[in-house]
């Protein structure tokens, strides 16, 4: 039994050797996030990365009821693992995902199911035009020319065909013009005409580099309303069902009926991060005030923001498990940092680096929610890897001064 623990011991340590050495300086956090992001792999399908080991209110959800809770793969958080761990200095296990996605995941039409089993079988069948994009992106990050027929070439071929609204956004629960989606879309697209002219394929490149300018120049008239009832009414909404943010269209949220301009979110910031828009642009700045108003929360540990209004996603309270009201998210938090830190402002970047290192629970775990009232983890999925993944990103974006994960090829574009 000692042999095989110090064998079990010994093969962690060398993993944790192998990652990237910032200077001496990374906390025991950055070390255990990789960890434990690597630890979520599968080890018959390499490169499969489930979401959680977790099931999100187990202590009364029977496991059999959740059909396994968080463990399947999603090509979205798949991606975030990838990034995180890219960030970690693990380019081994990136690669292991990008073939996994390529070789496994990936459906017969380019794009990828909503999430699967690790053997690849579809769970959940919906269609989300982000995760399409994601794998096109971290191919471009790994510079995987030799993945362009097979995988890349059918993703955006997908996007190009179906985009730019998207069945679901990444909130699995909406359809329409999202902001994140279209980031994701916008990036993959000029991701991919990239990888296209490296792999002799011109015209391609050409077709998706002129779909791509023209979401990028439509994307703020699909999204961005200036007619809003929240703050000085210029503001990026989470989703237009039909392209119109101006529109008092109703959509359902939480169970009620609501006007869309009453419905914001901080994932447009996926918009600057993905190299989309500059930090100053002047709609993404004036966005700010009113995501801050209506989902911004106070914990003893800092800020974190919610999903969105109205969310119910979440405990109604801390003895009631009922799913009525959606908690604040530490991964939020994180995707705030990056943005700070995109913006030139290191201080806030700091803080909020601070603040999610705080939502960690003594066993070092990020949960997918906390509470207001304290700061610590609810019943939700912990650990979750994105937020793991999150942390990830920021701490190396924060530590070099500059965003790790924007993919150069599309802020070179756009911003430069």
């Amino acid at each position: 039994v000692d042999a095989v623990e110090q064998a079990y011991l010994s093969g962690w340590q060398r993993y944790e050797d192998g990652l990237a050495q910032p200077d001496g300086q990374a906390p025991d956090l950055f070390y255990l996030s990789a960890a434990l992001v690597k630890a979520h792999e599968d080890k018959t399908y390499r490169g499969a990365i489930i979401a959680s080991s977790a099931v999100p209110w187990g202590d009364h959800t029977p496991d059999a009821a959740d059909r396994g809770g968080y463990r399947r793969v999603w090509a979205r958080d798949l991606y975030h693992a990838a990034s995180g761990l890219l960030a970690a200095g693990d380019e081994t296990t990136a690669r292991e995902v990008l073939a996994y996605l390529d070789d496994v995941q990936q459906l017969p039409d380019g794009a990828f199911p909503q999430n699967s089993y690790v053997d690849g079988r579809p769970h959940w069948i919906a269609t989300q035009l982000d995760e399409a994009a994601a794998p096109i992106l971290l191919a471009a990050r790994l510079g995987a020319v030799e993945r362009y027929a097979s995988l890349v070439k059918p993703a955006a071929a997908f996007i190009a065909a179906h985009g730019p609204a998207t069945p679901q956004e990444r909130w699995e629960e909406m359809g329409g013009y999202s902001p994140a989606t279209l980031a994701a879309e916008i990036a993959g697209l000029v991701a991919a005409a990239d990888l296209a002219r490296q792999s002799g394929d011109q015209a391609s490149a050409t077709a998706w580099l002129a779909t791509a300018d023209e979401w990028q120049r439509q994307l703020k008239n699909w999204t961005f309303t200036t007619t809003g009832p929240l703050g000085d009414g210029r503001y990026f909404l989470r989703l237009t069902e039909q392209g119109d943010p101006n529109a008092a269209t109703i959509i359902r949220i939480g169970g009620l009926n609501v006007d869309q301009r009453r419905v914001v979110d901080a994932s447009f910031l996926e918009l600057v991060r993905l190299g989309v828009l500059a930090p100053q642009d002047a709609e993404v700045t004036a966005t700010l005030p009113e995501i801050d108003l209506a989902i911004r929360a106070q914990t003893p540990k800092g800020f974190s923001w919610y999903r969105y209004p109205g969310d119910i996603y979440g405990e109604e309270s801390p003895t009631n498990s009922v799913l009525k009201k959606g908690r604040p998210w530490p991964l939020l938090t994180g995707e705030r940092g990056v943005y700070a830190l995109a913006a030139g402002d290191r201080a806030t970047a700091a803080s909020l680096l601070h603040t999610l290192e705080a939502f960690a629970n003594e066993g070092g775990m990020l949960s997918e929610q906390v509470w207001e009232e304290t700061g610590e983890g609810t019943g939700s999925a912990t650990p979750l890897v994105w937020a793991h993944a999150e942390y990830l990103v920021l701490w190396r974006s924060w530590h070099d001064g500059v965003v790790n994960d924007t993919p150069r090829v599309v802020s070179q574009r756009y911003l430069h």
